[in-house]
């Protein structure tokens, strides 16, 4: 039923974005990343809750080094993040909106 009235509404490649995608190096002894572009979901489209940051919403600070998988983790979120900025309209839009400070600028509840 949503399918059949999601098909309807929007063209079939509405979901759809090109993206610069991060990918590694296929040296493995590299530790450089490039990126590659490609045709991706955007899933920044789902309702969610707007993110009144910029950046460093899905920040951790550890106490101690990082080992190498927490580093491979860090660097996914961060990719994620990075997506979520530069394709997220909701979350422009709203940010639009705050100071730096993150007071409202603007009354949106006309």
């Amino acid at each position: 039923m949503a399918a059949e009235k999601t098909r309807n509404q929007f063209p079939a490649n509405y979901y759809l974005t090109q993206y610069e995608v991060p990918v590694k190096s296929h040296d493995s002894h590299s530790d450089s990343h490039s990126t590659e572009p490609h045709l991706v979901i955007n899933w920044t489209l789902a309702d969610h809750d707007v993110i009144d940051k910029d950046y460093g919403w899905l920040k951790t600070n550890y106490g101690v080094p990082l080992t190498e998988q927490q580093e491979k983790i860090e660097r996914k979120l961060k990719n994620t993040e990075k997506f979520h900025f530069d394709k997220c309209n909701q979350c422009k839009a709203h940010r639009n909106y705050l100071d730096r400070n993150g007071n409202k600028v603007i009354d949106t509840n006309d």
